[in-house]
């Protein structure tokens, strides 16, 4: 368990680090692009924190992808709407497929998307960017999570597909 943490917490890194270089870029050395990379990197040192601070691994999974989550719709809020930033979630959701255990999956995506729905009715612009609709906000909040019940549904047959494997394996050992 603790090699997925490191690769997630160090693909957390790398995208704390890149977003960090071009919002720099995109906004300058203002007052947006400094609190933009703030936001950035508060959520990576969070995330280093819990890595190595946290024992129980879903928690600790869960600070690892959660936090940075949180961190793109503060840091699109920030921004006056972003719509890139959102989409990084899908790749957090990703990350926590590596774990192969539903609970890791739904415990990510109830949170992020509840705070992403109420995010694309209330200010849509935080997750479809300046130029929003409110259905293009909501349809990529949607997809999200049918993308997570659909990690979940794979997930529980794999876990099903090796248990029946390691049973089969018993039988042929005896």
């Amino acid at each position: 368990m603790e090699k997925i943490h490191k690769q997630n917490h160090t693909m957390i890194l790398i995208g704390v680090t890149l977003l960090s270089i071009m919002t720099l870029f995109a906004y300058g050395i203002n007052k947006s692009g400094l609190i933009g990379v703030a936001v950035l990197l508060v959520s990576g040192v969070i995330s280093t924190v819990c890595r190595y601070v946290v024992k129980d691994d879903l928690v600790k999974a869960l600070c690892i992808t959660v936090i940075p989550s949180l961190a793109t719709l503060i840091y699109a809020g920030v921004q006056g709407g972003n719509s890139i930033a959102f989409i990084a979630n899908f790749a957090l959701l990703a990350m926590m497929t590596g774990y192969f255990d539903r609970r890791y999956i739904f415990y990510y995506v109830v949170p992020i998307g509840t705070i992403s729905f109420i995010c694309a009715l209330v200010k849509p612009e935080v997750i479809d960017g300046a130029d929003y609709t409110r259905a293009g906000a909501l349809t990529k909040v949607v997809l999200l999570i049918l993308i997570a019940m659909i990690l979940i549904n794979a997930t529980m047959r794999g876990r099903r597909l090796l248990k029946k494997t390691e049973e089969t394996l018993d039988v042929v050992k005896e």
